[in-house]
């Protein structure tokens, strides 16, 4: 199966340097601007399915997506933005010294999820494409934390956060291209 995962575009709060987390943060001129030269690009890629997280900004970007390529976009809660907890809706340059040391450490303090608890949704999800969609072509479009998480499934079996923190950040409308 092939997999291309991508990132939303830009939002106003990526420009504001806003922690998102389940907001109905919405794309910026930009970030549409952005999906839209993805599209483009994708117009010569037989896509079969569309997988989308459920929130505003992931939605505007499949569905711009899926008008250019005439394929429909399903909707999937496992891949849903990371739990931001209490940081949600703060400016990425307020976080303390301690908050940060608990992202990494104890995110369930913040109120956040692990790294392993996405790992398990994500999982989840794949393997649910492996067994409903063999030899198709997908694209994935999800969030930060949970396109990481597809790259890192695709690429090692297990659980191991260090071999996680070895798969880089993607950039906003980042698309990235794997066999799964």
């Amino acid at each position: 199966m092939k997999i291309y995962v991508m990132r939303h575009g830009r939002t106003v709060w990526n420009e504001k340097g806003i922690i998102q987390g389940f907001s109905k943060n919405r794309l910026s001129a930009f970030g549409k601007q952005q999906v839209e030269e993805v599209a483009q690009r994708l117009a010569v890629v037989k896509i079969d399915a569309i997988f989308s997280s459920p929130l505003v900004r992931t939605m505007q970007t499949a569905n711009i997506i899926s008008k250019k390529l005439h394929v429909k976009v399903l909707k999937d809660e496992r891949i849903i933005e990371r739990n931001k907890g209490v940081l949600a809706g703060r400016l990425k340059k307020t976080q303390t010294e301690e908050e940060l040391k608990l992202r990494e450490q104890n995110p369930h303090a913040l109120g956040m999820e692990s790294e392993q608890e996405i790992y398990v949704r994500v999982l989840d999800f794949m393997k649910m494409l492996k067994e409903k969609f063999p030899n198709k072509t997908i694209l994935i479009v999800s969030h930060g934390r949970v396109t990481q998480m597809v790259e890192y499934v695709c690429k090692f079996s297990g659980w191991d956060e260090k071999k996680f923190w070895s798969i880089q950040n993607f950039e906003n409308a980042e698309i990235r291209e794997f066999e799964y």
